[in-house]
């Protein structure tokens, strides 16, 4: 397009700044007052653009005349000779004023942010948490989740600063988030309130292999989580999150007043041995889940509140050698696949409305000696002292 006059090119500076460039005897003047604040631009870039048709332009094959002027976006550049390298350079230089002054104002990146604001390790170990809790559980303020993931976020820094942990970590700030919520999900509301502006409670969140109820392997995993007779608990129940513990091989919670029921997760930790639950106020079924623990050797659940039938599922556990299902209203029959349970020392059925013929029991070898040193059983089939229970079978036990 041909215009007479002068040539328009346009840009935006980012920043209000004042420069005066002298090449020679080409004069650009910038000031603050003509500047416009839109858009940033990119560090070391040339920062000239094709000319718009909104102003007259001089077309590159005609003949200029001995002054321009060009217009950046109410800045005035004043050519006295008509050699436009010089103009280019001119620009050129005042990009890198620009960036050079631009640089101490830069801003962080949202990931460079993120990576070093005290805030993203609240990001971070709420990350966590969603892994294996609920969502509306995780940012409910209410909750022990929230409170646990909240506490955890509040050491994380500095001992990543210490060098105690990495982000990488993730295997391990999970355990110490399951770890945490198991423990004070089992605690009373009371304990739990009081627990939460104590410091002791918080370090059981931070450090759970340093303090009871956690058993822990050389390697910093939780093999083991033993609580008896309401030594640090009482009145809470086993969440969910339990299962996510997949290194333990004992859990011993009885005598805690845990409510709520067993949960099917606990199916998930295909390392656990022993799972003893006695004098708790459990209810609902027996979770068939857990007939997926393959080396459960000892488990029992005597003294709760559960009903209906025994699930068939158990009698996948092989390697059992001992089932307490004592006081609990469960009913029906024992599954007839319990038979091929050869590794079975010891079954309690009494004060339960289990019936039926118990005699495909007895084909098994009950001993009173086992293999552990961490449990101990009563052999036989123990029954209640009822002429009709004595009946079961020729191996039952009156007690």
């Amino acid at each position: 397009m041909e215009r007479e006059g002068k040539s328009v090119v346009r840009t935006v500076i980012s920043s209000p700044v004042a420069i005066q460039l002298d090449l020679e005897d080409l004069d650009v003047s910038l000031h603050e007052d003509m500047i416009q604040t839109e858009q940033a631009i990119p560090s070391g870039l040339p920062i000239a653009v094709p000319a718009t048709d909104d102003l007259p332009v001089v077309d590159d094959d005609l003949d200029r005349p001995e002054t321009q002027t060009l217009v950046i976006e109410g800045v005035v550049v004043k050519k006295e000779k008509k050699y436009r390298e010089k103009i280019f350079l001119a620009l050129a230089i005042l990009a890198l004023a620009i960036s050079l002054i631009t640089i101490p104002l830069k801003k962080l990146s949202p990931h460079e942010a993120k990576s070093t604001s005290p805030i993203s390790y609240r990001d971070f170990m709420r990350d966590i948490a969603l892994l294996v809790s609920e969502k509306d559980l995780v940012d409910d303020q209410s909750s022990l989740q929230y409170f646990v993931w909240d506490t955890l976020s509040t050491t994380i820094q500095k001992r990543v600063e210490q060098g105690w942990i990495t982000l990488d970590d993730k295997s391990l700030l999970i355990q110490e988030y399951v770890a945490g919520v198991v423990v004070t999900s089992t605690w009373s509301e009371a304990i739990f309130l009081k627990a939460k502006s104590a410091d002791k409670g918080k370090k059981v969140l931070v450090e759970p292999c340093k303090y009871y109820p956690f058993v822990c392997n050389e390697e910093g995993e939780i093999t083991g989580m033993i609580i008896v007779n309401k030594s640090v608990i009482g009145g809470g129940i086993l969440p969910r999150e339990i299962g996510s513990l997949s290194n333990l091989e004992h859990i011993s919670l009885s005598r805690n007043e845990l409510g709520g029921t067993i949960p099917s997760e606990i199916g998930m930790l295909e390392k656990l041995k022993i799972l003893d639950l006695d004098e708790n106020l459990l209810g609902g079924e027996i979770p068939k889940e857990l007939g997926q623990l393959k080396n459960l050797e000892y488990f029992s659940i005597k003294s709760n509140m559960l009903e209906n039938e025994i699930p068939s599922d158990l009698s996948d556990l092989r390697n059992l050698q001992y089932l307490g299902f004592a006081h609990n209203d469960l009913t029906g029959q024992i599954p007839s696949r319990f038979g091929e349970l050869k590794e079975l020392r010891g079954l309690e059925l009494q004060k339960t409305d289990i019936t039926g013929d118990l005699e495909f029991l007895c084909e098994n070898i009950f001993e009173t000696s086992t293999n552990s040193s961490l449990y101990t059983i009563n052999s036989g089939v123990s029954i209640d002292c009822m002429p009709q229970a004595i009946s079961m079978c020729s191996c039952c036990v009156c007690s």
